[in-house]
């Protein structure tokens, strides 16, 4: 604990060390005059106001607050079409502390670059900052952007675009991009693609150097988070990879209308950035970004579609540097060159967003909860089940499942094999500021040259339910030819003895450290057998006796 709070000590002083020498090195006064000749007072209000917005999201709408690693996820995602609130949460919830801090990094170094290329203080259409730079934030009408007879007037007040329209803008380009993101979205990463499109575009040498910024600040962020990182050689759980949950789709949407606000604002202010580095930075950013990184999946196997993908975003920022290079040339009547590229670009983003649509159109199954126990909190419903009809998609699907009518929800929160890997889960339900958790343990015994045998139960408050029990499985051993199975059945395993494939007895599995014994009925020279459970290390051995015979049977772990 010394060690790591002196190892964070130390990064801070570095840091504050070698920004004090750039400072001073670089004319001292030079950086808040070149950020108060953009921002009220040299600060990027609309990009704090923004990622204060999310924070609050996350500690209050999520209940982040009272349970920052584990927060309520599933209310908050875009279900459907039907289900509003998802709809309009989605973009500004996320999946954890992990989720939301890089989201909220990389919202830190992009939206200012943006807040800074369109400024509080409004400039005409030849690109002039107007008014003069205020000393101060309350100013009279005329020095504060213009009276209303200029077109700009009130609306377009310095103090104005820093609170209200650049942070409305942002919360637009949420809802945006989660209403036109394929499948179940999360998070305020379609804003962020959106951010990285304008600054681009506007800035496109200072965005290079933003990408390298994100990196070292990530750095720096993870290594005062955790100073000494101590990992084991565990393999860990099976599980997709990273790549294939990333909702590339919803990245190119926010992307594209980020690339065309930016296009307007150029026009607008009748500017052109240097080519030469626009064409640098586009491609960098497409490629580094990952903007090729489409993926499906089939079952258990995931694929990415690089080389289509680097083709495609290769194509793309072509047309791009194309739509801001190409001179206003006609080429039939009043249409020019330029506009049929940019009409271009709009039909890609639209031919990418409508891809949402079919999918977030579909609703809810008449009959669409397992029909297994289950737990129910308020409209959720949580159980557990194998190769069940998907509520909403013509497949099938297994695992911890949860159900919601009301909000479209039908989803399997931990899969089989994640849950065999850690032996429990937790599936969170919730709502506007409220959450409730689910308890799920997986119990088992690895029979001897058979599969596994296992039960899931589910545990919430005072109520303790079992929806799903594996098949009997039959160990290779046998005693006097009689064969020995472990059954699961609710709240218990027991063993079950059979001959000529007739059950002759059957007990429930006793404790750890102890024994009892199977009565056999109508066997062959057999009264009786004795099954114990005994402890070796990290394990529990499931044993049957008979006189000198001593036969292993199954294995569980704990």
């Amino acid at each position: 604990m010394v060690l790591e709070m002196a190892l964070r000590a130390g990064i801070l002083l570095v840091l504050g060390v070698v920004f004090v020498f750039v400072w001073y090195l670089d004319g001292r006064g030079r950086w808040r005059e070149t950020l108060t000749d953009r921002f009220v007072l040299g600060v990027p209000w609309g990009s704090l106001v923004s990622i204060l917005l999310v924070v609050l999201v996350y500690l209050f709408v999520q209940s982040g607050l009272e349970n920052w690693s584990d927060p309520a996820v599933l209310p908050f995602r875009s279900w459907s079409y039907s289900y509003v609130l998802g709809m309009l949460a989605a973009g500004f919830s996320h999946a954890g502390p992990g989720h939301l801090l890089n989201n909220l990094l990389a919202t830190l170094v992009l939206a200012p670059l943006v807040e800074y290329a369109w400024g509080h203080y409004p400039p005409d259409d030849t690109g002039r900052r107007l008014p003069a730079k205020p000393p101060v934030v309350g100013r009279s009408e005329d020095d504060a952007g213009g009276d209303p007879g200029d077109g700009r007037g009130r609306l377009n007040r310095p103090v104005a675009r820093a609170l209200v329209w650049f942070p409305l803008g942002l919360v637009t380009i949420s809802v945006l991009t989660s209403v036109f993101a394929r499948g179940f979205s999360l998070g305020y990463s379609g804003t962020v693609f959106f951010l990285l499109g304008v600054a681009v575009v506007l800035l496109p040498l200072a965005t290079i150097v933003g990408m390298v910024t994100l990196t070292g600040v990530t750095v720096v962020f993870r290594a005062l988070q955790t100073p000494v990182l101590r990992v084991t050689a565990d393999a860990g759980g099976p599980g997709p990879p990273a790549w294939a949950g990333v909702n590339v789709q919803a990245h190119l949407v926010g992307f594209l209308l980020g690339v065309l606000v930016a296009f307007a604002l150029l026009r607008h202010r009748n500017r052109r950035p240097d080519i030469g580095r626009l064409a640098l930075a586009v491609v960098l950013v497409v490629l580094v970004r990952s903007l090729w990184s489409y993926a499906t999946s089939s079952g258990d196997v995931y694929t990415r579609w690089q080389g289509f993908g680097v083709i495609f975003v290769l194509f793309l920022a072509a047309v791009i540097v194309a739509m801001i290079a190409i001179e206003d040339e006609q080429l039939v009547g009043s249409v020019t060159l330029r506009d049929i590229v940019v009409g271009g670009v709009v039909v890609i983003t639209v031919v990418i967003a409508l891809s949402s649509v079919p999918p977030n159109s579909i609703g809810m199954d008449e009959d669409p909860v397992p029909d297994t126990d289950a737990i129910s909190v308020q409209d959720y419903t949580v159980t557990y089940a194998e190769e069940v009809p998907h509520g909403r998609f013509d497949l099938n699907d297994s695992g911890v499942i949860v159900v919601s009518e009301r909000r479209d929800l039908w989803a399997s929160v931990e899969e089989p094999d994640q849950l065999a890997h850690s032996g429990n889960a937790t599936a969170v339900v919730g709502g506007v500021g409220w959450r409730e958790s689910v308890h799920v343990e997986r119990s088992d015994w690895h029979v001897v040259g058979n599969d596994t045998v296992y039960a899931v139960a589910l545990e919430h408050e005072d109520r303790r339910v079992h929806p799903f029990q594996s098949d009997p499985r039959r160990a290779d051993a046998r005693i006097a030819g009689h064969a020995l199975s472990v059954v699961p059945a609710p709240g218990e395993f027991r063993l079950r003895v059979t001959y000529d494939n007739e059950t002759v007895g059957e007990r429930a599995i006793p404790p750890t450290n102890e024994s009892l014994t199977v009565d056999l009925a109508g066997s062959a020279g057999l009264a009786e057998l004795t099954v114990g459970v005994e402890r070796r290390g990290d394990h529990r051995r499931l044993v049957v006796e008979h006189e000198d015979t001593r036969v292993p049977v199954a294995q569980a772990e704990g």
